[in-house]
């Protein structure tokens, strides 16, 4: 039983994949309601990130039970399920179903990042290749309305009830998730940059054609120049297979004299490739994670070098806010080990390892985060087991691409020529 237990809370679900819809099958008012209460139960005893939360559980419960009444369909359900884990206002967390008109779950199906800055509702990172970004949405620009009420409305209306106190935190997090949408929404964005307004229109399809295209394969790798080898991973660091194709791009570029690596559209994964991978850059065993559960007893978690050669070139490791869960996982640990160097922005900020739990009556799958996780390594003195690492969202990458400048909106793409110019600069040392 405890093996099972260590295995759901390590894994880390892809956003897109798990989210499946479901067939409709109407349950009774008390159904419903064991529905409810075992949610709500299962995060109450499990959760562990409530201390960083402003959120009065007991109250989400005092706010949504008794909406449980007007309930006759599953949809109706479903609709009002997601809004209860909107109360905690993490992205890492989520139903493993979906209905037409649910929310877009971030950041995997958003395309466009925002922040309150100076109360302003400003555009701080756009996800190349998707249609805000061939819209030309860009860093910088100032978001006034959204589907033609004002964001100030929009995203007062879309908050939580059950905070205690409403936070920087809160406000960014819910205006991500207005600029996101619903599955079946047309996303009307109106913005003033360099005083001039613009609307732009983005219809779900495209959105979808969008995605279907960038993950139409799992990983592709080329050579950009004679010396330096390019690896992307599109989707998620799981399923059969991923670790051999890692595994044939890296003996393909074997004889490079640097590589970059892309984790730019990596949503999630699995230990396991994330150990893999590592596994091909490091030269001896190392500590990459730290686990602390919220009962329980933390635990250090080590890899060991994999393969019949391991890559000992200087890596590069591209990030961005799509950059998320397992992904952020291996670029933290691969720069605290020092096999690689992290360029780009703040990445999602998906903390903790979740683990997936079914509602006994509708069968719906929901992921809760039983364990926080740490990614890093042990510092210089092994004896001493001091380990030095950082949460996700605390983590900065060593070199920061800036998106709101000149250059950002100019360059093709930003972080990959500041990647290619800090590779340049590691290469010339290791020789």
């Amino acid at each position: 039983m405890l093996f099972v237990l260590l295995f759901c809370a390590l894994l880390t679900f892809n956003f897109l994949s798990c989210s499946v819809a479901f067939a409709q099958n109407d349950l009774t008012a008390e159904q419903y309601e064991e529905d409810f209460d075992f949610l709500w139960e299962t995060f109450r005893t499990d959760y562990a990130y409530f201390d960083e939360k402003q959120t009065d559980w007991d109250r989400v419960r005092e706010i949504y039970r008794p909406q449980l009444q007007s309930i006759s369909t599953e949809s109706e359900f479903v609709a009002l399920m997601e809004t209860v884990l909107e109360e905690l206002y993490d992205d890492h967390i989520h139903l493993n179903t979906h209905t037409a008109s649910s929310p877009n779950i971030v950041p995997s199906r958003t395309d466009v990042w925002t922040e309150w800055k100076d109360g302003k509702a400003m555009i701080t990172g756009i996800r190349p290749g998707f249609p805000a970004d061939a819209a030309c949405l860009r860093p910088g620009m100032e978001i006034l309305r959204f589907n033609g009420m004002p964001i100030e409305d929009t995203v007062r209306e879309r908050m939580g009830r059950s905070f205690v106190q409403v936070n920087a935190e809160i406000e960014s997090w819910t205006l991500r998730k207005v600029l996101a949408g619903y599955r079946d929404q047309t996303r009307t964005i109106e913005v003033r940059y360099q005083g001039e307004t613009t609307r732009v229109s983005i219809p779900p399809e495209a959105f979808d054609a969008a995605y279907n295209t960038q993950h139409r394969t799992r990983l592709d790798f080329r050579m950009l120049d004679g010396r330096i080898g390019y690896v992307v991973i599109n989707g998620t660091l799981e399923g059969r297979g991923l670790l051999e194709d890692f595994d044939s791009g890296l003996e393909a570029l074997r004889e490079t004299a640097g590589l970059i690596l892309d984790l730019r559209r990596v949503g999630g994964g699995n230990t396991g490739i994330v150990e893999g991978i590592i596994g091909r850059l490091i030269d001896g065993e190392r500590v990459y994670q730290r686990t602390v559960p919220r009962e329980g007893t933390p635990f250090l978690s080590r890899v060991r070098p994999r393969g019949e050669w391991q890559y000992r070139h200087p890596v590069v490791i591209l990030v961005n806010r799509w950059t998320g869960s397992a992904g952020e996982g291996l670029a933290i640990s691969l720069d605290a080990i020092g096999s690689a160097t992290v360029v780009g922005t703040k990445m999602a900020g998906l903390e903790g390892s979740v683990y997936t739990m079914r509602m006994p009556h509708a069968g719906i799958g929901f992921q809760c985060t039983r364990q926080r996780v740490f990614n890093g390594t042990l510092k210089r003195d092994p004896a001493a087991q001091e380990f030095a690492g950082s949460s996700r969202s605390a983590y900065t990458p060593s070199v920061l691409v800036e998106t709101m400048t000149k250059t950002w909106r100019e360059d093709e793409d930003p972080i990959l020529e500041k990647g290619l110019k800090v590779l340049g600069k590691l290469m010339i040392r290791a020789r």
